[in-house]
């Protein structure tokens, strides 16, 4: 995740000689977990179940990661921007509707942490579920669940960032035939190639 911490920063810093503009100002694009947010995940963590253990590193050694935005002049709506953030605040309200809507149900094993929205909602437009991972998840990596790859959170991020921290110029990511993407930009891969490998 210090790999991943380098490769967000880098992306920050790159993606506007491109012409990337941000949705969000350049503090809040990445926000650092402070001590009192660890606590709460602690607390999470003893109380609900624990994340996957590379989602907790992201969470201690990245923080929440917005990189939605875009450029107009790739006529590309959909490129799917890097996003990871689950406030703890969020977390909670989230946990306490499931709660209420599971009741005294037998099957209360499952809830999902919802870490980004999907690649149409980034794009404001009405689209599917958040990107998720459910708890309590004792393994290393989890499944990231709608994101259009079907893969673990890692296999995710190596994903984000073979494309620039823009998965969604992936082909295989193209959930329908509207959102096929254009070819991948070449001062995209010029910034891809200066990322670490995870």
């Amino acid at each position: 995740m210090t790999r991943a911490r380098t490769n967000v920063d880098r992306l920050v810093d790159r993606l506007p000689t491109v012409g990337y503009i941000f949705h969000r100002p350049a503090m809040e694009i990445v926000r650092r977990t402070q001590p009192s947010e660890l606590q709460e995940l602690d607390r999470f963590e003893r109380e609900v179940g624990p994340l996957p253990l590379a989602l907790r590193a992201w969470k201690e050694v990245v923080g929440d990661v917005d990189l939605n935005g875009g450029n107009a002049e790739w006529a590309f709506a959909y490129p799917d921007p890097l996003m990871v953030e689950f406030p703890m605040d969020f977390v909670w309200s989230e946990y306490a509707l499931w709660l209420e809507d599971v009741g005294m149900e037998s099957d209360r094993s499952q809830f999902a942490v919802d870490i980004a929205p999907d690649s149409l909602h980034k794009a404001n437009v009405s689209g599917g579920g958040p990107y998720s991972v459910k708890v309590p998840s004792g393994g290393v990596d989890g499944r990231v669940f709608e994101e259009p790859h079907e893969t673990s959170f890692v296999e995710y991020l190596r994903t984000a960032f073979r494309w620039a921290g823009l998965p969604g110029f992936d082909p295989a990511s193209a959930r329908y035939d509207w959102a096929i993407p254009p070819p991948f930009p070449a001062d995209l891969r010029w910034i891809a190639s200066e990322l670490l490998p995870i």
